[in-house]
């Protein structure tokens, strides 16, 4: 997976994937090559493409701890644990497979759907 690009579902461009460690994903962006540590729990790949997508947003990943040497485990799973109060990855729909009347948590693209209940 090194050298493949890191995308959101959206389809933006967040870095690339650098390294691997355990169960995370080294992912290096911008003209300073800040990492941060992607857990592959949030991660999905299409080799076919050089493609790793995530449903997490690009704020919530650059906000995260950066990396510089070893991975610190525990801080990194607490920071996306404490972001949204996660212990499971997020779903895997696409943003087409949302219908209309949900609305997104600000850091999460779709792991947590709230409900418009004005509609109704």
């Amino acid at each position: 997976m090194e050298g493949y690009d890191v995308r959101t579902i959206g389809g933006d461009k967040i870095g690339r994937v650098v390294d691997a460690d355990g169960d995370y994903l080294i992912v290096e962006h911008g003209l300073l090559k800040t990492r941060h540590a992607l857990p592959k729990q949030y991660a999905e790949v299409h080799a076919e493409k050089d493609v790793v997508q995530t449903n997490l947003t690009k704020e919530l990943i650059y906000e995260s701890p950066k990396i510089d040497g070893e991975v610190d485990a525990a801080a990194v799973d607490k920071y996306y644990e404490d972001c949204a109060g996660l212990t499971d990855a997020p779903t895997r729909a696409s943003v087409a497979d949302l219908e209309h009347e949900h609305t997104f948590h600000p850091n999460l693209t779709d792991a947590f759907l709230v409900q418009d209940r004005s509609k109704r």
